[in-house]
């Protein structure tokens, strides 16, 4: 079992990003979602896997949790919850228990038909949680106009097909009433109990949300939403470090046993 020491020793160092990079970086270090990536990257290594050929995935999962850590730390209030990526990923993973399926240790989740956004957005009302948008961390924005990122982006403008996705749509079958995302509610209950336990609606889709965030393109833009701290250049420099040291701990240890 990998201990948070081990991996916090994994992380590269922060020397010679500004200081709202380190802060978000050490801040991310510290979280939930980075334990739960470094422990599945220690997994796929200690399979034999060169995580140099999956480094577009790993950035990518990586720039999500950075990503919905400073959102979160910008947006998120008393009344405004946003879940962050792993959180997402683990709802829709229980709602389609059968369907889904796990790629590469939990780097990747697929379920058919269905596009899982990198955050949900619930806002307090008086007597309900309103679910009020979607969430979308992009690290590599030369794709930004795909065919299969516009298909994406069209997916998260609807979000009455969102909720149909999250069972809010269902009818309570002893009252022959809607269920107002009962089972949504259970699972946000479980996994964020600071998020009020209330009936879950749809807000109004001319409020409907969608927060971005990408890399910054101009110094100038820096740490203002949709742009992060560090630009392009600087998260790949920190993920080949990431990955180097990774990659090196473990192809030692499996060079003294003698299997590499």
């Amino acid at each position: 079992m990998t201990t948070k020491v081990e991996i916090e020793n994994f992380y590269p160092s922060l020397e010679g990003f500004d200081e709202p990079t380190q802060i978000l970086l050490g801040n991310f270090h510290q979280s939930k979602e980075a334990s739960q990536l470094t422990r599945a990257l220690k997994e796929v290594a200690l399979a034999g896997i060169d995580l140099r050929n999956i480094k577009p995935m790993i950035a990518g999962k990586y720039f999500e949790g950075i990503a919905g850590l400073y959102v979160q730390s910008q947006l998120q209030s008393n009344n405004l919850f946003i879940l962050t990526p792993s959180e997402t990923d683990w709802i829709y993973q229980e709602f389609y228990a059968k369907a889904h399926t796990c790629l590469l240790y939990n780097l990747q989740t697929k379920i058919p038909g269905i596009t899982v956004p990198d955050g949900l957005i619930f806002q307090r009302g008086k007597r309900y949680l309103q679910f009020k948008g979607v969430c979308e961390y992009t690290v590599q924005t030369n794709t930004a106009g795909s065919a299969q990122k516009q298909a994406q982006l069209e997916q998260y403008q609807q979000p009455i097909s969102i909720a149909k996705d999250l069972g809010m749509y269902e009818v309570d079958c002893i009252n022959n009433t809607p269920g107002y995302g009962q089972k949504l509610r259970e699972l946000l209950n479980y996994i964020r109990p600071d998020i009020p336990r209330l009936p879950i609606t749809l807000t109004n889709p001319d409020y409907w949300e969608i927060i971005y965030a990408l890399p910054a393109t101009f110094n100038e833009r820096r740490g203002h939403l949709p742009y992060l701290p560090f630009n392009s250049k600087e998260f790949s420099h920190y993920i080949i470090q990431l990955l180097e040291r990774i990659t090196s701990e473990y192809q030692s240890e499996y060079q003294l046993l003698g299997i590499y």
